[in-house]
């Protein structure tokens, strides 16, 4: 379980208990209740699509509501089980082999898939939950960074799960940030895919502690401004998908970088707020909007469009994405080959040792 969760005694004698009768192929875990609105659902179960999204059973759903209790009526198929909440057998681990040194934000999902490739199935027990902070408060880049960078490896270690992001995929998700004016963001996974291309050998060159500090000390700042203390926040908008269409995406696309250059929606916000994950090029438009920082908006931020940082954050994504197309397929083999040095005991072994020999950490992280 995650140390920042809220639980419910009852959750572990029902885990016990469901433990008693699984077999030893099967991996359970429980739900994820949102601490902030404590009925809310946000995952129970996911399943991995192309480009390696996660595709959440029930996220948002409140649960006093029928249609979302029948989520609970059978125990759907699952990628994996989150960590915030997840006991696997150690029948299964010894097949598995231990966990990845991802740190946070995906080593779960890697963990889930690994799993399933030596046949132990991730099951998300109905009636077992926690409470854990909203992920749609988490927007500081070097957040943005873990979950890139390990998006990237678990799809060169697991292409058989879902099919990775292909270069142009990686493109998109670089200037779908900067179109967003989320310019940290932008940064934070340029850096995320740098370090990919590296190879696993990154890992381990200095230790997790001074690796996290490094890049929390970097990427520490939230994209916006915080909206004036005592303005309200403009009312939720409306979510908007981006074209499915590769030439309507590409032609959004440069639409916004077009109108964001020419200066275009300058001035004040628009009179809507959107969370974390509602936030795209199609939903904000080319002018500030308003970024709902905690799920009720007590806290938000204004972001606005910068048009140096969005030529200058182009200009290195264009060139980040030329060496990524290059090499690509190179740096996932090398992940291949690498992947299980780094889960193995001495490594686990070599790592705490460096741990408790160096500087101890400043506080605990916030992900997940």
């Amino acid at each position: 379980m995650d140390d920042d969760i809220a639980l419910d005694p009852r959750m572990v004698r029902r885990l016990v208990e469901a433990l008693s009768y699984a077999r030893p192929d099967r991996a359970l875990g429980g739900a994820m209740l949102e601490t902030e609105r404590p009925r809310v659902l946000h995952e129970a179960g996911a399943r991995l699509q192309r480009g390696w999204g996660v595709a959440s059973f029930g996220t948002g759903r409140a649960l006093g509501q029928q249609e979302t209790l029948a989520l609970f009526d059978r125990v759907a198929k699952a990628d994996y089980n989150g960590w915030w909440f997840c006991a696997v057998p150690m029948t299964a681990v010894r097949r598995a082999g231990l966990p990845l040194p991802l740190f946070i934000r995906g080593d779960d999902i890697e963990y889930g898939c690994r799993l399933g490739a030596v046949g132990v199935a991730s099951v998300t027990l109905p009636g077992c939950a926690v409470w854990h902070d909203a992920f749609a408060g988490k927007a500081r880049p070097w957040l943005t960074y873990y979950d890139y960078r390990n998006l990237l490896v678990n799809a060169a270690l697991h292409p058989q799960v879902a099919p990775p992001p292909a270069p142009l995929e990686v493109l998109g998700a670089l200037f779908a940030r900067l179109l967003c004016h989320q310019y940290g963001m932008a940064a934070a996974v340029r850096q995320a895919v740098s370090d990919y291309l590296a190879g696993p050998g990154q890992i381990d060159r200095i230790t997790l502690t001074e690796r996290h500090s490094q890049l929390s000390a970097r990427f520490s700042r939230e994209d916006g401004q915080p909206l004036a203390p005592g303005t309200p926040a403009p009312p939720p908008g409306s979510a908007r998908d981006r074209p499915q269409a590769i030439g309507r995406v590409v032609a959004l696309f440069l639409r916004r970088f077009i109108q964001i250059s020419a200066g275009a929606g300058r001035g004040d916000p628009a009179n809507a707020s959107y969370s974390l994950h509602q936030i795209t090029p199609a939903a904000v438009g080319p002018g500030p909007y308003v970024r709902r920082a905690d799920p009720e908006g007590r806290r938000c931020l204004i972001l606005s469009p910068h048009r140096a940082r969005l030529w200058w954050g182009a200009l290195a994504a264009l060139a980040l994405w030329l060496h990524y197309l290059l090499r690509h397929r190179a740096a996932a083999r090398r992940w291949r080959d690498g992947a299980g040095a780094l889960a193995d005991r001495e490594a686990w072994a070599r790592r705490f040792a460096g741990a408790g020999a160096g500087p101890q950490s400043e506080g605990r992280s916030d992900g997940a």
